[in-house]
């Protein structure tokens, strides 16, 4: 899954990054159902499968199990710190290289 990041910090869209594995016949992994069954199956991807892929917060190393945000609230001048219940409703995944995100939102 690294080189979909890596091809998609180089060609800057997932379209081009689907086009990319598709001209050099590299195929990916993916669970299909075959006669009521899920088996692993290798197959050139999807543009689905790659948007999918570049939108997830555990392929993409920004997501950590149990951790929750925490909101900073001001109460009589004084400053605590709470968690909030909602995990991901408000996180964003971020690129490390200089072009804007692949972020869609509703993650």
């Amino acid at each position: 899954m690294m080189l979909v990041f890596k091809q998609f910090r180089a060609l800057g869209s997932a379209c081009q990054v689907h086009r990319w594995f598709h001209a050099e016949r590299i195929e990916l992994p993916a669970n299909k159902s075959v006669e009521g069954r899920f088996k692993l199956l290798w197959q050139p991807p999807t543009l689905s499968f790659v948007g999918a892929v570049l939108r997830n917060r555990i392929y993409a190393g920004a997501y950590t199990y149990g951790r929750r945000p925490i909101e900073v609230v001001v109460e009589a001048g004084q400053a605590s710190k709470e968690r909030t219940s909602s995990a991901g409703a408000s996180t964003n995944v971020y690129s490390r290289s200089s072009r804007r995100p692949y972020w869609l939102g509703g993650i």
